[in-house]
């Protein structure tokens, strides 16, 4: 009865706190706000920026290191087991319990929010007088697209991609890869592949891309606001260019439509397409038939997302 007056995402919430009610004496945690306070400033600052300066140091650019620090804010579930051990062991009174206790909820509350904190500070760093150029959107052109016309420009290299990439190659096209992966941009210099490191959705990286004599923009990217803020600029600059985009569910063909894509492709539906027409076809029913039905779902399901 009670799971069908609340939601059960609120349900679970709700047990969660009931259940850590039960083991962390409200009473402790009053008497020590200072002891509290400090485990978690060093969880939710000081473990970040330590992460991200080892992240700096490391060679990753300042932006994302920033946002792997803020990955990392909170106490995992593993240190309740490690605090109760210590407990049970008489290393750790009680009352040290209760506040690794109730530090990890509240970090774990909070973390969504500490999240967000990278992308909203970022404007006000890129400005900042002596940080701001650590901070700048990172781009490496490479060699550039080298007088490259009527190529082909792919937007991230995932799966999808490399699959793209490997059909040009065999007929010999020529297209330049955008990838914010360092590793990734490394191997496909390495193998002679043109490619930019930097941020998709930053124009001034498109714009090394070769925009303007490409003939077709492939955005790969998994992130779906990256893919739109892309196809946006992209059609903004290019009234004429061919877009081709990767929406990651199907909410999101109706924004990349919206956005200025020419054609989206949804994998999930494509793949249950596939399995149709294999489970049909072994069933007996004519290619001409398995061919009008997976148009026919094609054109359902698009036209449907419009």
């Amino acid at each position: 009865m009670l799971a069908e007056v609340l939601p059960l995402r609120d349900l679970f919430i709700s047990l969660f706190f009931v259940s850590i009610g039960t083991l962390v004496d409200p009473a402790a945690v009053v008497a020590r706000p200072v002891e509290l306070f400090v485990v978690l400033a060093v969880v939710l600052v000081a473990k970040p920026l330590i992460a991200a300066g080892a992240l700096v140091v490391a060679g990753a650019h300042a932006r994302v290191a920033l946002a792997a620090g803020a990955a990392v804010a909170q106490m995992g579930e593993f240190s309740f087991v490690l605090a109760r051990i210590g407990v049970d062991s008489a290393v750790l009174p009680h009352e040290v319990f209760d506040l690794v206790l109730t530090a990890a909820v509240v970090s774990i509350v909070l973390a969504p929010l500490v999240m967000r904190v990278p992308a909203a500070a970022m404007p006000f760093l890129e400005r900042a007088p002596l940080v701001g150029r650590a901070f700048a959107p990172p781009v490496d052109p490479g060699e550039g697209i080298g007088g490259l016309r009527r190529h082909v420009v792919i937007c991230g290299f995932g799966r999808v991609a490399r699959e793209l990439a490997s059909a040009l190659d065999r007929r010999r096209f020529q297209y330049v890869v955008v990838e914010y992966d360092p590793a990734i941009v490394r191997e496909l210099r390495a193998r002679g592949t043109r490619a930019i490191y930097g941020d998709a959705a930053n124009p001034q990286v498109l714009e090394h891309a070769g925009l303007d004599s490409a003939i077709l923009l492939a955005v790969l990217v998994r992130d779906s606001t990256t893919a739109e803020a892309v196809t946006r600029f992209a059609r903004a600059h290019g009234p004429r260019l061919d877009i081709v985009a990767r929406a990651a569910s199907a909410e999101d063909v109706v924004r990349l439509r919206d956005a200025g894509a020419t054609e989206v492709v949804q994998p999930g539906f494509e793949a249950g397409v596939e399995v149709i027409r294999h489970a049909l076809g072994r069933l007996g029913v004519s290619g001409t038939e398995l061919q009008n039905i997976a148009a026919g779902r094609r054109t359902s399901f698009y036209r449907r997302e419009e």
